[in-house]
């Protein structure tokens, strides 16, 4: 069975931001500060809407842009 993996704690890297910095986009996006928290851990359980939220305070396309779907074959 596969496995859901965030890449939102390495896009968070790459911008060079910080939880904390993260975390402030996403509440002016409308993302609470709880929500942001967990997503910058890596948590995947999320609604569709709030990971497009989050994938567009990213700067990436698309949910799958921030949430690898991994079904254990390379």
């Amino acid at each position: 069975m596969g496995q859901l993996k965030s890449r939102v704690p390495d896009l968070i890297a790459l911008k060079g931001w910080d939880t904390k910095t993260f975390t402030a986009h996403c509440m002016l996006a409308g993302i609470s500060s709880d929500t942001a928290y967990r997503l910058a851990r890596g948590d995947v359980n999320f609604r569709p809407e709030t990971l497009r939220v989050a994938a567009s305070v990213l700067g990436v396309n698309s949910i799958s842009d921030i949430v690898d779907f991994n079904n254990g074959k390379h």
